[in-house]
């Protein structure tokens, strides 16, 4: 379920949509929503809109039950946010895409409208599945990231700004990952470890330690040797390259440890694993010490300026007080 605007002024309609990934309309009995202000509304469309009259915060829930009673019902819980004055669109979170399969990245983007980032003190990020991000004084911070859901099912994403002046604004949305947990059956067969951090590494949104998140998708299998030369599926890597050039997030060395993400030739292969990084630039020579335009080989004084009077100017040196 999504709000087509978490934060709106009074008065103003809210869109509520959900995406039912893997089903079809067909295959729903009832939607059942509860939009926190005591009117319940059951319906057959996925799509519906509201109007809040009174400022405040509202619990948005929803149960969608299928025809088929072995389905268990999805369920659905978001906060919307009902202001009385004109500041309702002061930030704008999104999602792209708002649904994903399991071990596949989604991007989210903090939009600031009437803030700028210097009235950012704090961003607080709790991606819903039990990890979260601080953010603080973040002048300089990237306000786009990526994350891996391992778990199948709907996720409740909370980003909360806080300003100097003390004003708080939270923005919410679910998103979905479709597919199976990743990692859960035959788990304590798995031995390859890249970071020693117990998390085995076709499990480890994080192999190399490094901070930096890779997709669990480059890896095909375990292999004996823990080799990484031959179980990666290199159209999934050139795929995950492109999304680095294009979004600046992601591990450009998934396989080997570098915090600072160094890329001199912007390849989306960190310096320390590309196998062709550009060479070190030698600095330039300085060719005329002096700076007075004639370089050193052609400049008889090549550490003293010539004094450019006319006099017998090319030789570099300067003409002496009562000298010719």
């Amino acid at each position: 379920m999504q709000a087509s605007s978490v934060r709106v002024e009074a008065g103003d309609p809210i869109t509520f949509t959900t995406q039912i990934a893997g089903f079809t309309a067909e295959d729903l009995a009832e939607v059942v929503r509860e939009y926190g202000d005591g009117s319940p509304m059951i319906t057959s469309e996925l799509t519906t809109t509201k109007i809040y009259t009174e400022p405040g915060a509202y619990v948005v829930s929803q149960s969608i039950l299928f025809n088929d009673a072995d389905i268990t019902p999805i369920q659905n819980v978001l906060t919307v946010y009902v202001q009385a004055d004109s500041d309702a669109q002061t930030t704008i979170f999104n999602a792209t895409p708002l649904s994903a399969s399991v071990g596949e990245p989604l991007s989210f983007d903090l939009v600031l409208q009437e803030l700028v980032r210097n009235d950012v003190e704090l961003i607080d990020r709790n991606r819903g599945d039990g990890t979260q991000e601080h953010i603080v004084a973040p002048s300089n911070a990237d306000f786009s990231q990526s994350h891996t859901y391992l778990t199948p099912g709907s996720h409740t994403v909370q980003a909360t700004v806080f300003t100097h002046e003390g004003a708080v604004y939270v923005n919410e949305m679910t998103v979905y990952a479709e597919g199976g947990a990743l990692c859960i059956d035959g788990i304590d067969e798995l031995v390859c470890d890249l970071d020693e951090d117990d998390i085995p590494d076709l499990c480890d949104i994080d192999l190399d330690g490094d901070t930096h998140q890779q997709r669990l998708t480059l890896l095909l299998y375990e292999t004996p040797a823990c080799d990484f030369t031959v179980n990666v599926d290199q159209e999934e890597m050139v795929e995950y390259r492109a999304y680095i050039i294009q979004s600046g997030t992601g591990d450009n060395c998934p396989f080997e440890a570098n915090e600072d993400q160094a890329d001199q030739d912007n390849d989306a292969r960190g310096d320390v694993c590309d196998p062709e990084p550009l060479e070190p630039q030698e600095p330039e020579e300085d060719n005329d010490q002096d700076g007075d335009g004639i370089e050193d080989n052609a400049d008889g004084c090549p550490t003293v300026p010539e004094s450019m009077n006319g006099i017998q100017d090319a030789d570099g040196c300067p003409e002496l007080p009562g000298g010719p």
